[in-house]
């Protein structure tokens, strides 16, 4: 009969400690945010020659005209921002070559003729250019955006 006794408040007690495990389990604080959000991204395009132009979230072209110089230019990503993160909102980032999170650039030009290339990588020639940047959508950091420089050589 005593054995009986031991055992019934041995096994009361292990009950009754899962039980106030399985409530402090069910405790457990949610995240506010989900683990895979994405966030709104800013884009800093620059020039070889120091000429540079922020792309904020809202903003999806941007005009500009430049003197001919005789010089060959490249235009690319310098960095990117992530305006809405709460932890790295105020931080600009150097884009990566390779892998998810990457910008594709794209140019095309249109002479004095009308006449298009979308093959070239620099800017030299007078003429229309119309520089696409664009933040890939297999990013899991951003969401997809694309923004348009809209470059005038004269």
């Amino acid at each position: 009969m005593k054995r009986m006794k031991k055992f019934t408040a041995f096994f009361l007690t292990v009950l009754t400690l899962f039980c106030i495990s399985l409530v402090f389990v069910g405790c457990e604080k949610k995240s506010e945010e989900p683990k895979n959000k994405k966030y709104d991204v800013s884009i800093r395009i620059e020039c070889d020659d120091g000429w540079a132009h922020i792309f904020p979230p809202e903003e999806t072209e941007f005009r500009v005209e430049r003197a001919y110089d005789g010089k060959e230019h490249k235009y690319f990503v310098k960095a990117y921002q992530l305006v809405d993160h709460p932890q790295y909102a105020g931080e600009w980032f150097n884009p990566s070559g390779s892998g998810a999170n990457v910008f594709q650039i794209y140019y095309l030009y249109t002479d004095a003729n009308g006449k298009q290339d979308g093959t070239q990588r620099r800017v030299k020639e007078k003429g229309e250019y119309i520089i696409t940047v664009n933040a890939s959508d297999t990013s899991n950091l951003w969401n997809f955006r694309e923004a348009y420089l809209y470059l005038t050589i004269k």
